[in-house]
């Protein structure tokens, strides 16, 4: 009974491996393109975030302290969210820290 056992698991692992094995040779490319989608799906997503605290911060003033406070509280959450996300964070470089090469005018 045991033997029997033992030989209907061997069997079934056989089974699940060659179908991993087959989804990893043959399905790669599906695989590949369902991972983008959800890391673009992530990054849409990080983006709508950073968009609604933005929008959120003009329904504040700096007039007053409790809207400063707010302000700076959005500010920070940006910022965390920014250096929190390595495609962000490399993205915002990019564009907001210049080159030393475009500020020719400067070097002597």
């Amino acid at each position: 009974m045991g033997n029997v056992i033992s030989f209907s698991a061997d069997i079934f692992t056989i089974i699940a491996s060659s179908i991993a094995i087959d989804i990893f040779l043959f399905k790669r490319k599906t695989i590949k393109s369902i991972i983008s989608l959800l890391l673009n799906y992530s990054m849409q997503m990080s983006l709508n975030d950073l968009k609604s605290k933005i929008e959120k911060m003009n329904d504040y003033s700096m007039e007053d302290d409790d809207g400063k406070k707010e302000i700076i509280n959005l500010l920070h959450d940006i910022e965390g969210q920014i250096i929190g996300n390595k495609v962000l964070n490399n993205s915002f470089n990019k564009v907001l820290v210049p080159s030393p090469h475009e500020f020719t005018f400067f070097h002597i």
